[in-house]
């Protein structure tokens, strides 16, 4: 079973496009975590910024509502792996410290990716020799 991080964007995306119908990547990971065929790897920085988020007018644009943020978040704590606590590093290479929890998290738990479009988080994973990819780059299962 692929194991995936998916940053606090990639998620929501994810969660909006499954609810609507939308034939996307995310919509698929999702589909596929919730079928239990895909594993998503989260920790604590993950969830408390994805509910700090959730006021933003770009996150409203999505189109999730409370309830389906209220059932993304039973899915990810049911069938998701949460991995606490999370050791802290410094990364350089990534110039938003907010940020610094993904690579974290990666190095910690070892998925075959974190999606995301961050062109930051992308570029200092790459460099780093991380397995960090687009939404566009994973493949489906």
């Amino acid at each position: 079973m692929r194991r995936l991080i998916l940053d606090t964007q990639c998620l929501l995306s994810a969660v909006a496009a499954h609810a609507q119908g939308r034939d996307t990547k995310l919509a698929h990971v999702w589909r596929t975590f919730r079928a239990r065929e895909t594993q998503l790897v989260f920790g604590e920085a993950l969830l408390l910024e994805t509910q700090r988020v959730l006021d933003y007018a770009s996150v409203a644009r999505l189109g999730i509502t409370s309830g389906m943020a209220f059932a993304a978040a039973a899915d990810l704590l049911l069938l998701g792996e949460y991995h606490a606590p999370v050791v802290r590093h410094s990364w350089p290479s990534l110039s938003d410290p907010n940020d610094w929890h993904l690579l974290d998290l990666l190095y910690v738990a070892q998925p075959d990716a974190l999606v995301t479009r961050d062109a930051r988080v992308l570029a200092a994973g790459r460099a780093l020799g991380m397995p960090v990819k687009m939404p566009e780059e994973v493949e489906s299962e």
